[in-house]
This record gives structure tokens, sequence and C-alpha cells, in this order.
């Protein structure tokens, strides 16, 4: 007895140690791919500061000093030429609203270097308490695991690239966003309509929740989000007059970049493909062509999006409208950039959370097919999203390249957007079996024929 009991905790020790190898190797092998990436996130940033002149955040960065110097707000500056190739460089203009640039004119004041820290840390700062919303309001803390592989998918994923090489506003405008989308599921319409609003003023490819807003005959939340996008544009009016935004509105008419690699819309895949461009082979160089396709798809992707919103009445229809409106909104606006992935991560976290909550409880056989095409759709979105942005040219010249891995980002969110679709018809369909299931009950079976009642 003695002999077996010591072997039990011989075993047990071995077990133990083991074990603990085993978290140990884990816990290197984690940390060394987090640093990896960490690294590999500061070198996209010093491009960005060193090579690029902070790039997107140079842009109205130098375009508040021209200003506060009397210059020209949206004239050319040291961050608007980007040199592409030895043989080609082009003008990518500041595209953000005057009125965006009215609470950061005390940056104009600041050294470069200082400003761009001061709007990194207000990024970062923005992320966190948006993540934390986020957690809070689904009731979920993420085990140590998790939390280990949010944070590797987070560092890997192609939109905080692209957050680091652009110094964008990513984070800034997920936090009125998500918290706008947490006073919508608690049906606190006003509110989420003044938060909407403000994400609104600055980037109008959002105003596509004013259609969906009336669809669900949300008027207040309608009338706040219109009050605050006036109240932006008239205080921009009178604090930089008329001719500024005339200068706004034809430095848009001027965008002819929707080929960039960044650009995760239609138009962004159609132009790559078949128009002349200076970083992809298209198949053929016609415009006509380029511009019919995007008219025609982001036609179909509105019509989509707004007639499943318009019959979605499911107890998580507010997650879905939300990611599904903002998918759709970055798949049909000119300049889809994949910086703008970030804003849907609430609904879409609530989405998957609630999925993987239900999955034990859903037996439903006819769902199955449409259950496997949804999450082969969503781990093709993964696993490109995760493919760093400057690989995307590397099979080039070649117009297989620029159809495929060129346009990568596009094709991953069209996967989300159909994944949002299938996953309302599946539970579309849940639900009509859960309905003929309940009114098939042993009282309506006999009240169904009468000679059972006789009997």
């Amino acid at each position: 007895m003695y002999m077996g009991l010591k072997t039990n905790m011989m075993m047990g020790n071995t077990l133990t140690s083991s074990n603990r190898k085993i978290r140990a190797f884990t816990f290197l092998g984690f940390s060394a791919i987090a640093a990896i990436l960490i690294f590999w996130n500061v070198i996209l940033a010093y491009l960005m500061i060193d090579k690029l002149h902070m790039n997107d955040f140079g842009k109205f960065f130098y375009s508040i000093v021209a200003y506060l110097e009397g210059g020209e707000m949206y004239g050319p500056n040291p961050a608007t030429f980007v040199v592409l190739n030895s043989l080609f460089g082009q003008q990518f203009w500041n595209l953000n609203p005057p009125h965006f640039h009215l609470p950061l004119l005390p940056l104009g004041l600041l050294s470069p270097k200082v400003a761009l820290t001061i709007w990194m840390a207000l990024n970062l700062i923005c992320l966190v308490a948006s993540v934390h919303l986020i957690g809070k309001e689904l009731d979920w803390t993420p085990t140590s695991w998790q939390s280990r592989f949010l944070f590797l998918g987070l560092l890997a994923f192609c939109g905080t690239g692209a957050f680091f090489v652009t110094g964008q506003l990513s984070f800034l405008l997920l936090f009125p966003l998500t918290i706008g989308w947490i006073q919508a599921r608690n049906s606190h319409w006003a509110k989420a309509g003044i938060f909407l609003g403000l994400a609104c003023a600055i980037k109008p490819f959002l105003l596509i929740f004013i259609p969906y807003l009336l669809i669900k005959k949300k008027f207040l939340a309608l009338s706040n989000l219109t009050l605050i996008c006036t109240f932006a544009y008239s205080v921009g009016l009178i604090a930089f007059g008329q001719q500024i935004y005339w200068q706004w509105i034809e430095k848009l008419l001027l965008v002819d970049w929707s080929w960039a690699s960044m650009n995760a819309s239609v138009l962004g895949l159609f132009s790559r493909t078949f128009q002349e461009n200076p970083s992809y082979t298209p198949i053929l160089d016609s415009s006509n062509i380029v511009r019919l396709l995007w008219f025609i798809f982001s036609g179909l992707i509105a019509s989509i999006t707004f007639y499943v919103l318009y019959k979605d009445h499911s107890k998580h229809s507010i997650d879905r409208a939300f990611a599904f409106l903002i998918i759709a909104a970055i798949l049909i606006s000119p300049l889809g950039w994949i910086y703008y992935l970030f804003f849907p991560i609430g609904p879409l976290t609530a989405i998957i959370y609630q999925g993987v909550k239900s999955r034990a409880s859903f037996n439903d056989p006819a769902s199955l097919p449409l259950i496997k095409t949804r999450n082969r759709l969503v781990v093709f979105a993964t696993v490109g999203y995760l493919i760093p942005l400057q690989v995307l040219q590397i099979f080039q010249p070649a117009v297989w390249a620029t159809f495929t891995i060129g346009s990568i980002y596009c094709w991953c969110t069209l996967a989300v957007w159909m994944s949002l679709l299938l996953d309302w018809q599946i539970g579309t369909t849940s639900n009509q079996e859960c309905t003929s299931t309940e009114q098939i009950t042993p009282n309506s079976m006999l009240d169904l024929n009468p000679r059972m009642v006789r009997m």
C-alpha cells in the first residue's frame, strides 16, 4: 500500500513537472510571437514618421499648421505627396472635413513628434476604453488564454498595421461608435443618435445609418444624428468660412487612388482589376467598366443589407444591424480603408459571443449546411486579415495576383458581410423550426384529428 501511494505521488509530481514545462514553453512561444509582431508594428510606425512625414496624421497636422500660418488648409504639404515606386509618385490629399480640424488646432502649436505622440496616445486610450465597454456590456471577461490570443490577433491584424503606418483616427471614432451601439442595445436611441452623429460628422460614409433609422422608425435617434452633423458643419462654417469647405469638396472630387492596397471596398477591387494603376497589373484598362460594376454591386449590397435589417426582428437584431451597416458601408464607400474595420468590433464580438453560448443548445439539422458555410467564411476572413499589407504586391506584375491576393482585404470583407447574411438566415430558420414545433402540441394534434378525439 505504501509503495502504491509512493508511486502515485511520483506520477503526480511527474505530471506536474511536465505541465509546468508545457506552460513555460507555451509562454515563451507566446512571448516570442508577440515580440516579433510588436517589433513589426514599431517598424511600420517608424516608416510612418521617418519616411512618410507622418502619413495621414501628417496630412491634417500640416494642414492645421498651414492654416495657423495663414496658408491654404487643403493645399499640398510635406505629407500629401507619396512616392510609390521609382517611377511614380502622387498627391494623396487631406480628405477630412474642415470642422474635424477645429478641436485639433492646439496640436498645430506643438512640434510634429510631440503632436503625434499625443494623438497616438489618445487613440490607444480610446481603444482600451472601447474594449472595456464591450466586455462590460457583454458581461464577458476573457480567460488568460483568450486574452493572449486576442492580443496576438490584434497585433497581427492588417488594420493594426494600417493604423501604425498611417496614424489614422481609427480608435478615436471607435469610441463613439461603441457607445452608440451600447446605447442602442439598451433601447436608449436618443443617446445612440448623438454618438452616431459624432462619428457621421467626421466620416460621411457612416451616414448609411440614416436609412436604417428610418426603416426602424427610430426618429428621435435620427433627429439627434442630424442635429449633431448639422451643428458640426455649422460650427466649421462659422470658424473657417465657406471657401475652405469648397476647397475640401474639390479635393474629394480629385480622389483617384481607389486602387490602393488598403482599400477593401468593391470599387478598390474593380479599380485594381480593370483600370491602369501604379501598383497592380489590370486585366484591361476601362474606367467605364469600373464605375458600372461599382454601381451594380454597391446597389446589390445595399439592397440586400436593408432588406435583411427590415426583416430582422430577432433579439440580436441590433448587433447584426450595426455590424451589417458598417461592413456594407466599407464595401460601398469609394475608399473603404482597412483601418475602418475596427469600427464594428463591438457588434461582431457580441454576435460571436452569443453564437458560442447558444451553440450547445442549437440542434437544427436543416441549418447545418448554412452554419458550415458561415464558419468557413469566418475562417477565410480571419486568415486573410492576418496577411500583412506589404505582402499583397509580391506577385506583381501578374493579373491573377491582382484579382486574388492583391484584393484579399476586399474578399475578406465580402466574406464577413456574407457570413452576417447567413447568420441572419440561420436565425430565421431556427426560429421557424421552434415556432412550428411549439404549434404541434399534443392537444393541437388531437384537434387536427376528430377521430382520435372520439376514440
